[in-house]
């Protein structure tokens, strides 16, 4: 079976701003590319090109992201002021 029928080749995310801005991750097997690009509405203003041998330490950086968030997730919010009743 080839791979490329398992996943998706576009991934969006929207900016937790919520102001019309996005992250575009596209993945070009004819080229071993990843495309990352970022956009506002509908207008692409800037594009990087991941080599596939660039992938893993920017894998990395996203696992160790996701494990770190969840983390914190379990403790208490130490940013939090306490308001003097």
């Amino acid at each position: 079976m080839e791979l490329r029928g398992l996943f998706a080749h576009r991934v969006f995310v929207e900016d937790p701003r919520r102001d019309g801005r996005f992250l575009r991750a596209t993945w070009h097997p004819e080229g071993r590319q990843l495309v990352v690009s970022h956009w506002e509405a509908d207008s692409c203003v800037a594009a990087t090109r991941v080599a596939v041998d660039d992938l893993p330490e920017l894998l990395a950086l996203l696992a160790n992201a996701l494990a770190d968030a969840s983390a914190q997730k379990d403790e208490p919010d130490n940013n939090t002021v306490e308001r003097a009743s």
